[in-house]
């Protein structure tokens, strides 16, 4: 029994791989992806700075590699762009902020590099973050 309940829990993110929801928790907007190999991507926006300060970032799970901490590179259609993580979280003063924003929004094939490692996304359809630049 325990198994199948496992089962049906998996069974939605693997039909919903690669594309984003929406949702919205404690007045932040939270955007998900997620693909083949344990890649998950979080665009957390908070439009109207409901804590006080601005707390957008992007959050990353690198398959079996975690939460990345160091330089990852997002490339897609001949654009490439480098940004620190820490525990596999981007702030919003990260210098490539807006363009990492409008890249991940965009619909198509974004791929992440981390400590050697590439990991792919196929993005089903634009995103259109409530986060400011």
């Amino acid at each position: 029994m325990k198994k199948l309940v496992a089962a049906l829990l998996v069974v939605p993110a693997i039909a919903h791989a690669d594309s984003w929801s929406h949702s919205t928790m404690r007045g932040l907007d939270l955007y998900q992806a997620s693909g083949a190999g344990g890649i998950a991507v979080n665009v957390i926006c908070d439009p109207a700075r409901v804590y006080g300060s601005d707390n957008s970032g992007i959050e990353l799970q690198l398959g079996a590699a975690g939460a990345p901490s160091g330089p990852v590179v997002f490339k897609a259609e001949g654009t490439s762009l480098e940004a620190t993580a820490f525990r596999g979280r981007i702030g919003p003063n990260a210098p490539a902020w807006s363009a990492m924003l409008d890249l991940l929004g965009a619909e198509g094939a974004v791929q992440i590099e981390h400590g050697g490692a590439v990991y792919s996304l196929d993005l089903q359809g634009p995103a259109a973050f409530s986060c400011s630049a």
